[in-house]
């Protein structure tokens, strides 16, 4: 997987990126368990990354989560 930081934002690309577009994509994706699946663990490994990339503590970490929870 590649990244690019531009602006100050880091944009992924390679295998992730492309696996939830082309996931997204399907006509049955709304419908299918496995593909909604399929999309969350790659979002999660995304976050995983970048909680990594910026050093967040566990701390940091419940915090972020709890405010992508309230939107």
């Amino acid at each position: 997987m590649g990244r690019i930081f531009q602006n100050g934002k880091l944009y992924l690309k390679g295998k992730v990126q492309g696996s939830i577009f082309s996931i997204k994509k399907d006509e049955d994706y709304l419908q299918n368990i496995d593909k909604k699946a399929k999309v969350n663990d790659l979002e999660k490994q995304i976050d995983q990354l970048v909680c990594k990339l910026y050093g967040l503590t566990e701390h940091e970490i419940e915090i972020v989560g709890e405010i992508i929870i309230l939107k």
